[in-house]
């Protein structure tokens, strides 16, 4: 097989530049759709004020729903017991909830107004907001989890022993480390309350498998022995 000949320089310079001629073409196509490359741009553009605006937009509201919360704590903390702290709080909570609830700051004031409700003696109003934000932390665990728990204590003050176990076993799927043994503690107490006895020695055999060094191991070990 020969061997293929080298061009010259003069030869290569003969040649057209791959690179320039993509350059050319790409030029003559701008020259023939200046229109539409200018409506492209303003598009564009649009579409970039829209975005920026957009998030302007949303972090003023986020800002705005931030200091509703901020003064409804600091008003919560000011009034000291639990009815003056509802009182206090719930006119900024309310607004906050029904101009702001699906924001981050929103959707914190439902668990807050709960709460402060919870500590009033306000329960069945307080589960009914604990109900929506745990829709509206479905993706995040850590609030869930604390929900749960909130629901489980609500149900538990109304005497609904059999609603406050449902809640702490989906609070138990979420739960890692000492919350764990928190939740298997009160499972273990709520069974024997019930006439359950072998549930809840389960719950309290797990606990000290898994956290023997709980602070609830303690009264568990008792709770076996006795």
């Amino acid at each position: 097989m020969a061997p293929a000949q080298k061009k010259s320089r003069k030869e290569l310079l003969k040649e057209p530049d791959e690179f320039l001629t993509t350059t050319a073409r790409a030029l003559a196509w701008i020259s023939g759709h200046r229109r539409e490359l200018r409506l492209a741009a303003a598009a564009a553009l649009a579409a970039a004020v829209l975005v920026s605006g957009w998030f302007a937009w949303e972090n003023r509201e986020e800002n705005q729903a931030a200091a509703l919360l901020s003064q409804a704590l600091e008003r919560a903390e000011e009034a000291g017991n639990p009815s003056a702290a509802l009182q206090a709080a719930a006119s900024d909570l309310e607004r906050l909830i029904g101009s702001y609830g699906r924001r981050k700051n929103g959707r914190l004031a439902r668990i807050l107004y709960a709460d402060l409700l919870f500590e009033a003696g306000e329960t069945r109003r307080a589960l009914a907001l604990y109900e929506t934000a745990l829709d509206d932390f479905a993706a995040e665990p850590t609030f869930r989890l604390q929900i749960l728990k909130s629901l489980a204590f609500g149900h538990l003050a109304l005497g609904e022993r059999a609603r406050a176990i449902e809640r702490f076993e989906q609070a138990l799927s979420l739960a890692q480390g000492s919350l764990r043994g928190e939740i298997l503690f009160h499972l273990g107490d709520l069974h024997y309350a019930q006439g359950q006895q072998e549930k809840g020695r389960s719950f309290f055999e797990r606990l000290l498998q898994e956290h023997p060094d709980s602070w609830y191991a303690g009264p568990v070990r008792a709770r076996l022995a006795g």
